[in-house]
């Protein structure tokens, strides 16, 4: 009976170890198929990403350091709504440069194992890309930024001016029971809007490949 039971062991083992080599090998023609096939969920996911940002990027809805001068400040909220809004214009200017960079890494990145990129999941070369290009979409957003200061800086200054109109007036605030112990405001720092607009970007660019993916492979 022990040796019975040993060779039923014995042949699982052999009918198990076959599955897992056919199921882990791939023809050349499979592997070629595969590849076009992620490729093209990414390029349409990059593509996807673009024409979803272009409208809807917001890197901050409202910005942390200025709650403070938001209690306090009548009108502070659409002064600085029109200051965060202006940054993200800006930032939606970068979106086709960005997708024009990473198409083209896509179209000669040489994927190595095709079989474990799929086993990886649906959002497995925007996972690359983001490993591999988050410092210089970063840098595009950040160019961007930079070249479009004076744009920003508009919207920017109108807001200091009203902060600074109502710290100067020291009297005011005594009359309404405020201390005038509010810090003036600051500029929003262009590398921390380029960080979390490239972290933004990837999220989007992750959701979109997935949603690709599943839709052809329905």
């Amino acid at each position: 009976m022990k040796k019975y039971l040993l060779l039923i062991f014995f042949i699982f083992l052999l009918l198990v170890g076959c599955k897992t080599t056919k199921d882990d090998v791939l023809s050349e023609e499979q592997i070629i198929q595969l590849t076009q096939e992620l490729k093209n969920d990414i390029n349409e996911a990059i593509l996807e990403s673009e024409s979803k940002l272009s409208t809807e990027l917001k890197v901050f809805t409202s910005f942390p350091a200025y709650d403070r001068w938001r209690e306090v400040l009548p009108g502070f909220n659409k002064l600085e709504a029109s200051y965060l809004n202006q940054i993200d214009k800006v930032l939606a200017g970068a979106l086709i440069n960005i997708s024009d960079v990473l198409l083209s890494y896509i179209k000669d990145y040489q994927i190595q194992d095709v079989n474990l990129l799929v086993k990886q999941g649906y959002s497995s070369l925007s996972e690359i890309l983001e490993q591999n290009m988050s410092m210089e979409v970063k840098a595009i957003f950040k160019k961007t930024i930079e070249d479009e200061s004076d744009s920003i800086d508009f919207y920017y200054k109108a807001l200091e001016q009203e902060a600074f109109i109502w710290k100067s007036n020291i009297d005011n605030l005594a009359l309404v029971g405020i201390n005038n112990d509010l810090e003036m405001i600051d500029k929003i720092d262009d590398e921390l809007i380029a960080e979390l607009a490239t972290e933004i970007y990837f999220n989007v660019l992750s959701q979109s490949e997935v949603k690709v993916r599943t839709a052809r492979e329905v």
